[in-house]
């Protein structure tokens, strides 16, 4: 995809069935991966409780990265009309 269509796929509304969809998804595997890592069992396996905990800030980086491409496509493309 170029870079304009990838900004004219970003420009939905907040309320877009397929956007909400996606952050419905991605809070899911948020929270899940913060349960992984604070899971009493886990704690007794040392890698398992680190990885759950990079997953969950991988995962939460990756959604403000969406919010913010999103904003930066609406507002160049308001710019432009």
């Amino acid at each position: 995809m170029t870079p304009r269509e990838i900004r004219a796929a970003l420009c939905v509304g907040e309320d877009a069935p397929l956007w909400k969809a996606v952050h419905v998804l991605l809070e899911g595997q948020i929270a899940a991966a913060h349960a992984e890592a604070t899971d009493p069992d886990n704690q007794l396996r040392p890698p398992l409780p680190a990885y759950y905990a990079g997953a969950a800030r991988h995962l939460e980086r990756f959604r403000d990265f969406l919010l913010a491409e999103r904003e930066e496509a609406l507002k160049q493309t308001l710019e432009e009309d």
